[in-house]
């Protein structure tokens, strides 16, 4: 197989594997999430499992929507409505508009649902390398902990995460595919 057959394969492999890699990412997240939860379940009761998952681990909420709404900035969408307050079975939400060639806006709907686990698995990796090793009395490592596991709570992907991602994702992956082609043939050929 000849050098341009390879990089236009490893284009396509690229394009294929990193949109759902990040969304299997949040399902992942999701799991480990569940599996803490159902343990605090076991020893505490359902009640308070819900509670902690939810309500006590709220700075990750605030963590997940923020994420959402600075990708959306980042790519170029116009955010109408930031909801930090809980309602029913919602803990936040934003909304925003795509703007510009349908292009950018599906990049904006795609990057912008997946950014939990974008900014999420970013902020734990920063806290881990470069926060932990600082904590040195106890009460730095409860606060570390606490901020740690609400971040991963809440750095998976909702089911409506994941339907807008869908949406962009056709495109978003054109992009990817073209993006990964000049990369890959750069690094090649240089």
């Amino acid at each position: 197989m000849e050098k341009n057959q390879l990089i236009f394969i490893l284009a396509i492999l690229i394009t294929v594997a990193l949109p759902f890699a990040f969304m299997l990412l949040g399902l992942i997240i999701q799991g480990v999430s569940n599996a803490i939860t159902t343990v605090i379940s076991m020893f505490l009761g359902g009640v308070i499992g819900f509670a902690v998952r939810n309500y006590v681990t709220y700075v990750g909420v605030v963590h997940h929507e923020f994420a959402h709404a600075l990708l959306a900035f980042i790519t170029g969408a116009k955010i109408k409505k930031i909801t930090l307050i809980p309602k029913g079975a919602t803990l936040g939400s934003v909304e925003f508009a795509p703007r510009g060639y349908k292009v950018f806006q599906s990049l904006q709907l795609t990057l912008s649902s997946i950014a939990p686990v974008i900014c999420g698995t970013i902020s734990l990796f920063i806290m881990w390398k470069y926060i932990l090793p600082h904590c040195s009395a106890p009460w730095h490592y409860i606060i570390f902990f606490y901020v740690f596991i609400s971040i991963l709570f809440h750095a998976d992907l909702s089911l409506q995460d994941i339907s807008n991602a869908l949406k962009g994702l056709p495109l978003t992956m054109l992009v990817v595919f073209g993006l990964s082609l000049v990369i890959i043939t750069v690094v090649t050929y240089l």
